[in-house]
């Protein structure tokens, strides 16, 4: 059974209720790497009505619309407290499936996806397949040991599959470990019978690792974000002091220049009123000697 069955039948169902028709074998495939992202998106936008700007999940908001839909109490601290975002993801998702269908125990997603290999040892075995739930219960926290009786009581088919999980373990090195695609055929010999757990477990593995970088990417592209913020306020800071410098002298110099132009105004009045008065002066001078007994005829 393909391990990503437990999420394909989820889309399948949540397509149909939103009245899509898209392919889905496409879509998982496109999203298998952040197949948990995706499927919550989706569960977000057409069952709690959230549609996330830029595909990205809020998450306080997400617990914040489930306990409101669902009259639930979910911490957002304690759940997004040092959060393993793969596994937080996974519980909200089997929160909506409890909810909206009524899904738990051995359906609940995390669990479905541990219990793939006993659906694939059933999957011939219908009495087997019939008598899940009761396993479920009796050997959970144990799956590995009951998987390991199965095997042996249940004989194997050679793997027909061979050439496909060296294919996919081919293209996930090429794109995380492409120092290792030498390392696939003894890998296939070590992990034979385990092949989808061991890819699963893989794909889980870089998958925390991108969004581990992207975490850390984001972080980076924040501070320096906020450097550049910083720099440009300064700039302006700058810019605005100077400006404001530049104002202050040119009103100095204006009012430097006013008050020379006054002083100069007020000095040509001055020449003038003396000239004025030095020329009353000489008048009156010569008025008063005309006016002297000598210069008059007797």
């Amino acid at each position: 059974m393909d391990r990503l069955f437990p999420y394909k039948r989820r889309i399948q169902r949540v397509l149909k209720i939103s009245g899509k028709t898209n392919n889905v074998e496409k879509l998982i495939n496109n999203y298998q790497t952040i197949i948990d992202d995706y499927l919550l998106l989706l569960y977000s936008k057409y069952l709690l009505r959230i549609d996330f700007k830029d595909k990205k999940i809020d998450y306080a908001s997400l617990i914040d619309t489930l306990n409101q839909k669902y009259n639930l109490k979910l911490s957002s601290s304690t759940l997004l407290e040092n959060a393993d975002y793969s596994q937080l993801n996974k519980f909200l998702i089997e929160v909506v499936d409890l909810k909206e269908f009524n899904e738990a125990n051995v359906m609940a997603l995390r669990n479905e996806l541990d219990w793939l290999e006993f659906d694939q040892i059933a999957a011939k075995n219908s009495d087997l397949f019939n008598k899940k739930a009761e396993l479920f219960k009796k050997y959970k926290g144990n799956e590995q040991e009951l998987f390991s009786l199965l095997r042996k009581k249940y004989s194997k088919k050679p793997n027909e599959n061979k050439e496909l999980y060296r294919k996919k373990l081919i293209a996930l090195f090429q794109e995380y470990r492409p120092s290792k695609i030498n390392q696939v055929d003894s890998l296939l010999t070590k992990y034979e019978g385990k092949e989808e757990e061991f890819i699963n477990m893989l794909l889980l593995k870089f998958y925390d690792e991108k969004n581990q970088k992207v975490v850390l990417d984001n972080k980076r592209r924040e501070e320096e974000e906020h450097k550049n913020e910083q720099a440009q306020a300064k700039i302006e800071a700058d810019k605005a002091k100077q400006e404001e410098e530049a104002k202050s002298l040119q009103l100095a110099a204006e009012s430097k220049r006013k008050a020379e132009e006054e002083h100069q105004k007020l000095e040509a009045q001055a020449k003038i009123e003396a000239k004025r008065k030095e020329e009353e002066k000489r008048l009156q001078s010569v008025s008063q000697s005309n006016l002297k007994p000598s210069n008059f005829r007797t």
